[in-house]
């Protein structure tokens, strides 16, 4: 199954959705940040772009420079304690 941008970005929302719910759950921030952290990966490994066109190499890895990037500050700064 070949995943484009709308897929890619709904099961990252869905993930990120799914991980703060178990950490609200179990009261522990370590399972949200994993959450994001598994999201970035996924940026990192399948880059996707929006649109029809065919992306160039140096767009990829913006993508994965960027997507991947910020996802990844978001599991390392960012802890919740909303219980």
């Amino acid at each position: 199954m070949k995943w484009n941008y709308g897929k890619q970005l709904l099961f990252t929302v869905l993930l990120i959705f799914l991980s703060n719910v178990l950490s609200t759950l179990l009261q522990h921030w370590i399972y949200r940040n994993i959450g994001f952290f598994l999201c970035g990966l996924i940026w990192l490994f399948h880059p996707v772009m929006a649109g029809t066109q065919e992306p160039t190499k140096k767009q990829l890895n913006q993508i994965r420079f960027w997507c991947s990037g910020i996802l990844f500050l978001i599991a390392i700064f960012t802890r919740s304690y909303a219980y």
